[in-house]
């Protein structure tokens, strides 16, 4: 019913992820205060209305458990989205950023490389489907070592999209 009248692929159980795997914070201890923070992006190929979100998460590591800290979604084009990552690291003082180095991502972890911001700057190039690593991580994962906050602008949009995967329109 989920899927074919309301246009919402997503099952109360999850495909894959379970969101009862997802520890839970109320609010984010201060910058300063995190042993590390970690960005990563997985940039989309295109900036249009239907195309993929380029989207991009920080996480902050407290010694115990890593919590998400913000999610950024956008569709725009590239010149954007490079100004865009490389703010959002200055903003958070991030230790180290990922971009998925494929496609598109390439070429955005070139342009950011130019800017010569500070920590660890990597580009890897994943060898296995995005199916295959969620597979991979699953037990990381149920070690409830990953938290969500308690509320955020974009939390309902994420939870939507983990239940969904990998059979949700963005992934």
């Amino acid at each position: 019913f989920e899927a074919q009248y309301q246009q919402n692929p997503g099952v109360a159980d999850g495909c894959l992820i379970d969101l009862a795997w997802f520890g839970q914070y109320d609010v984010a201890p201060p910058r300063r205060e995190l042993l590390y923070v970690a960005q990563s992006w997985d940039p989309a190929i295109t900036d249009g209305v239907r195309s993929d979100w380029s989207a991009g998460l920080t996480w902050g590591f407290d010694g115990e458990d890593w919590l998400l800290l913000d999610l950024m979604r956008v569709q725009e084009r590239f010149g954007l989205l490079v100004d865009r990552v490389c703010h959002w690291h200055e903003r958070w003082r991030a230790d180290a950023l990922i971009i998925e180095g494929v496609s598109i991502g390439h070429a955005l972890f070139d342009k950011v490389r130019e800017r010569r911001l500070p920590g660890t700057l990597i580009a890897p190039t994943p060898r296995l489907s995005k199916i295959e690593r969620v597979a991979a991580c699953t037990a990381q994962l149920e070690e409830g070592r990953f938290l969500l906050p308690a509320a955020a602008p974009w939390l309902e949009t994420l939870r939507h999209e983990l239940l969904a995967f990998p059979d949700g329109r963005h992934d």
